[in-house]
């Protein structure tokens, strides 16, 4: 467990997070501390009562939670965003520290006034799994998007679709959008002429097509037909046994530990596929998310449109 305070004062703004507990980070803390990680806010480690205390200079910064809070994000805001993201995320991999520990809530997401920088709090007392931590913040950019602008919107979208889909590739994404930007950035220097940039269709901003619909993989398919097989190879096992009392399966069945083995491996082959479902399910959630952000009444309409090719 962790405490935050921020402290301001003439020498500058600082966050604070207390380790309520003795921890030992090693060389995470180390690297913190002996290296300057681009896009990485600055941290000192004060030991005091037997707590680590990380100190991150935030002077001239304001979170991203704090500046859009009551706004929308522009497309260059966006952009600018999402380069950062990648930056952190591979600062993580440059300098083998554990991405788990890279905390991507908005609260803790610091833009530097005037450059519009993007800064990462990476602290070691903090873990979440990439794909919730990734999931969490799409879903608040998605949300924070300016709708209205057709550019952001497509950049919110095809960033939440990547994460959905557990690809965090995020470069990819922004080599698609390098001439959008471009284009963006001479409008708004050309206010009154045409757009720059067209999107045909503004639906495809918004509608999953057919590879965005939940779908259990090939492998998942394969889990789950083995699994019915191992059951229905046991349950013949115990039948045949049941049937033929006098035969060497009906014998096998009298050792508990014939038993214990039949229960333990038919719980597996049933929980497996269950666990492959669940995931499924939660995926085809997400999918109906994405259905109401682009303003479809009924997700389950918009599923069978892209599965299936009906009119929603």
């Amino acid at each position: 467990m962790y405490t935050e305070r921020i402290e301001t004062g003439i020498s500058g703004n600082r966050l604070i997070l207390e380790n309520n507990e003795i921890s030992d980070v090693g060389y995470k803390a180390r690297m913190l501390l002996e290296n300057h990680i681009p896009g990485y806010l600055e941290v000192n480690i004060i030991h005091a009562d037997g707590c680590d205390n990380y100190v991150y200079d935030i002077t001239s910064m304001v979170s991203l939670y704090n500046i859009y809070e009551h706004k929308e994000m522009e497309y260059n805001i966006l952009y600018n965003l999402i380069n950062g993201i990648a930056c952190g995320l591979e600062s993580t991999d440059e300098y083998l520290l554990p991405v788990e520990h890279l905390i991507l809530d908005p609260r803790y997401i610091y833009i530097e006034n005037g450059s519009g920088k993007i800064f990462w709090c990476y602290y070691p007392g903090y873990y979440s799994t990439l794909k919730d931590g990734m999931n969490e913040l799409a879903e608040y950019i998605l949300q924070k998007a300016n709708h209205k602008e057709d550019a952001a919107t497509e950049l919110a979208y095809g960033l939440y679709k990547q994460v959905v889909n557990e690809d965090y590739t995020l470069r990819k994404l922004l080599t698609r959008h390098e001439e959008m930007t471009v284009a963006v950035k001479n409008n708004a220097d050309n206010m009154g002429q045409t757009d720059n940039y067209l999107i045909e269709d503004d639906k495809d901003l918004y509608m999953p097509d057919e590879e965005d619909a939940p779908v259990i993989p090939v492998s998942g398919k394969i889990i789950i037909a083995i699994c019915l097989l191992v059951i229905l190879l046991l349950s013949g096992f115990v039948l045949a046994s049941a049937l033929y009392k006098d035969s060497s399966f009906a014998k096998l069945l009298t050792f508990n530990e014939m038993r214990i083995f039949i229960c333990m491996t038919e719980a597996m082959a049933m929980l497996l596929p269950i666990m492959i479902l669940v995931r499924w399910i939660n995926q085809l959630k997400r999918f109906r998310t994405m259905a109401m952000d682009a303003g479809v009444d009924d997700g389950a309409d918009l599923y069978r449109q892209v599965c299936f090719g009906g009119d929603v």
